[in-house]
């Protein structure tokens, strides 16, 4: 059996975009899959008439709360590289389903020695898939999860710059005469 997947996190304490890069960027990495397959069968005559492949997988991923005083593309922003992340992540769990589901059955009738070989294959596989879709996939930043951090500071200039044109505004506005103030 593959999985299922044991989902754990790990909890971020920051107050802005940046200063989650910040945390996140002193980690091995933003989030990570683990994955270990154990082997157990049953030989007659030095060949397997019973297996089990059990391979339990981890998930970690970061755990951040947003302040209530976020903006909303802000806001935005962390939910789109979360989910980002999110996919890279899945597609490491999607490999070690493509090399594991089914190795069991292929193992039952072959020699104890070819069916030790093909886990083993199987183990050093998964890595070696695992390393090249890293390769490909640049960490999965090309798959979005770089953190445009500079969306906040926009939104925070742009907050301010709709703030201030309105106070100028309403310094412009002429006062409007109310009755009984008019002049004779």
């Amino acid at each position: 059996s593959v999985g299922p997947v044991s989902e754990s996190s790990y909890e971020v304490s920051a107050s802005s975009l940046a200063d989650v890069v910040a945390v996140i960027g002193g980690r091995p990495e933003a989030g990570h899959v683990g994955w270990a397959p154990t082997l157990d069968f049953h030989q007659t005559d030095g060949t397997i008439d019973s297996v089990t492949i059990d391979v339990s997988i981890e998930l970690q991923m970061p755990s951040w709360t947003p302040p209530s005083t976020m903006l909303p593309k802000a806001r935005a922003e962390w939910t789109r590289w979360s989910a980002a992340l999110r996919a890279h992540e899945q597609g490491h769990i999607d490999l070690v389903h493509q090399v594991f589901d089914g190795l069991a059955a292929r193992l039952l009738g072959t020699s104890v020695a070819r069916g030790q070989q093909l886990f083993a294959n199987a183990k050093s596989s998964l890595a070696a898939t695992s390393r090249a879709y890293d390769g490909r996939t640049g960490h999965g930043t090309r798959q979005g999860t770089v953190m445009d951090v500079a969306i906040e500071q926009q939104e925070l200039d742009e907050e301010r710059r709709k703030r201030d044109e309105g106070e100028r505004a309403r310094k412009r506005e002429p006062a409007v005469p109310t009755v009984g103030d008019e002049e004779e």
